[in-house]
């Protein structure tokens, strides 16, 4: 895992529609783990980072970013892992 002394300005669109960026983090750490459906250990990361949020609640914001992924099985994965992170498709750049 590497540590970015900044976050740098983005803008995405969470998998509920809602607008994200780098101003609605501010004041919390924050995780950004990137993802695929095809990948099983990363289940197995989205789960500890799951519990990792429902500690520090809205201290922190994990960022689920899915790559290389079908939409549909991206929000079917989350929903069936029921963890508390905000997911968002992540564009190729």
């Amino acid at each position: 895992m590497s540590q970015v002394a900044s976050l740098p300005d983005f803008s995405l669109v969470d998998l509920e529609g809602r607008a994200l960026s780098k101003a609605d983090l501010a004041g919390r750490a924050v995780a950004v783990e990137f993802w695929a459906t095809w990948c099983p250990p990363c289940r197995g990361t989205l789960s500890w980072l799951g519990e990792v949020q429902r500690r520090h609640g809205e201290r922190l914001a994990v960022l689920a970013l899915a790559i290389e992924s079908d939409e549909a099985d991206v929000k079917k994965l989350l929903a069936e892992l029921g963890v508390p992170l905000r997911g968002a498709m992540a564009p190729p750049e």
